[in-house]
């Protein structure tokens, strides 16, 4: 049998596996802990994020910091929360007359996104979605023009996991403009009108050269097992 499925999983790598399987023995102490153990598995994790921030930029300097997650969809649905949490320390300084947040997703988002998005209009957000072209693509031209003074978040996958359409990420960033939130250098100002780009790279990893990462997007999703 030839195993074809890969955008849903891959096969495990033996090698990968003995190595983990090895590192469990090791390595099992918390890596929260002071003691030894503690201590030596903290070692190894901070190494493996380290190690996997390097590689994601192919030999750019690394932007942000690496999150280990459970998954792809926790991966995706985390940069939403966040904008949650910052939006409504915001709305609450302002008081109840404050514009509700305005975010941008596409209309082809893998369900992590898509449903999180209208779970986020039901606590009064506004979420507008970005249609597709006839090839499954998203003109940066209708981004930058739906972009509003309230907008927080542009969301908008790597690559479709349908139907393998490959988004202009550069290009969406450069639409965004100067109000692009980008992972690691904070802002000196308003950090309230900046607008978090939001990525899911799961089908991309592995399959797609990675250069967007370097591009603009604030934040981006990874999935090991794809």
């Amino acid at each position: 049998m030839t195993y074809l499925d890969w955008a849903a999983t891959s096969p495990p790598d033996q090698e990968l596996l003995s190595r983990a399987f090895e590192e469990s023995l090791s390595l099992y102490g918390n890596p929260s802990s002071a003691h030894q153990e503690g201590k030596a598995a903290r070692t190894a994790l901070e190494g493996a994020r380290k190690s996997l921030l390097e590689s994601l930029f192919k030999g750019r300097k690394p932007q942000g910091r690496l999150y280990f997650t459970g998954s792809g969809t926790e991966a995706d649905q985390l940069p939403l929360l966040e904008i949650v949490g910052a939006s409504s320390k915001g709305r609450a300084r302002m008081g109840a007359s404050a514009t509700p947040p305005h975010i941008l997703v596409s209309s082809i988002e893998h369900p992590a996104v898509y449903a999180m998005a209208l779970h986020l209009s039901t606590f009064g957000f506004e979420v507008q979605f970005l249609e597709s072209d006839s090839r499954g693509m998203i003109d940066p031209r209708s981004v930058a023009e739906k972009i509003k003074p309230a907008t927080r978040m542009v969301a908008v996958m790597a690559v479709n996991n349908e139907t393998g359409a490959i988004q202009d990420i550069p290009g969406i960033a450069k639409a965004i403009g100067p109000r692009l939130k980008r992972p690691g250098f904070p802002r000196v100002g308003d950090s309230s009108r900046e607008i978090a780009f939001h990525v899911d790279c799961v089908q991309a990893l592995g399959k797609t050269g990675l250069g967007l990462l370097a591009a603009g997007p604030s934040s981006a999703a990874f999935s090991a097992h794809k």
